[in-house]
């Protein structure tokens, strides 16, 4: 369905009923990447899946994740979505949940982060312009194979081919526009100064050979946020909900009071 918000459209999916779980996907997916675990997380729960904007049906907004924040936050108040919203995001939109969080915490009621940083070293910042440069030159295929390499291990990727390949022709479907803009608005994030006053209860998750957002970034961030929770996925990438599906749901589930 498309959303008319203050920030513009939104691209959303929404169904079943219970207390509201807004999932969030990341840079290099879409909202169809949680698909292998809706059945259980939709137990007694009002599901709503985003379109990041720029992505899908999603209007773009400027490469600042202070907007992206601002045009989801639109989408829940347009959807009525509870006070009590449960979040889970997954790189870009575990750093909208927490941009979220900041500019209005009192509207979540608490937060997964899967696979997420407080910030990147400067010497990290040039591979997100390089990306966003050559998606806008060359289009998508210029980044797929860098990205596939990303959300999964190397040896998952030899072990499900299949997989491979329908992630390589979601990432050939976005929009380059839209991909860049995720990289600036990444590439310039900084939560150090604003961990401290996020009271939301939060889990990170993080998998062990995450590439894109290393075990110590996520550590970072859930040592910063009062009360932070951290759990750690062997031998899994920047993907969990893809490459380990039953094992992120484990992971999650008492969290989020799913039984």
């Amino acid at each position: 369905m498309i959303v008319e918000t203050t920030a513009g459209t939104m691209g959303a999916e929404q169904f079943g009923k219970g207390s509201d779980l807004l999932l969030l996907h990341s840079l290099l997916t879409d909202r169809r990447v949680y698909d292998r675990i809706l059945p259980a997380l939709s137990r007694g729960r009002r599901i709503t899946i985003v379109d990041l904007p720029g992505y899908g049906a999603s209007a773009a907004v400027e490469p600042r994740l202070s907007s992206y924040a601002e045009a989801v936050g639109g989408l829940c108040e347009a959807l009525a979505l509870s006070p009590d919203l449960a979040i889970v995001g997954n790189g870009l939109g575990a750093f909208v949940a927490l941009a979220m969080a900041v500019q209005r915490q009192e509207r979540i009621g608490r937060m997964v982060l899967a696979g997420v940083a407080a910030r990147f070293p400067e010497d990290a910042k040039g591979a997100f312009d390089q990306m966003a440069d050559r998606a806008l030159a060359e289009g998508m295929s210029a980044v797929a194979e860098i990205g596939l390499s990303r959300i999964f291990t190397e040896e998952y990727m030899a072990n499900h081919p299949d997989m491979v390949e329908e992630r390589r022709r979601a990432l050939l479907r976005m929009d380059p526009a839209g991909f860049a803009a995720g990289c600036r608005a990444i590439r310039d994030l900084d939560f150090t100064g604003t961990l401290g006053g996020i009271e939301v209860p939060t889990l990170v998750v993080v998998g062990s050979d995450d590439q894109a957002t290393p075990p110590q970034y996520g550590r970072a961030v859930a040592d910063g946020i009062p009360g932070g929770l951290y759990t750690e996925l062997p031998d899994v990438a920047h993907g969990p909900q893809l490459q380990a599906p039953a094992e992120f749901f484990a992971a999650i589930a008492p969290f989020l009071g799913i039984t």
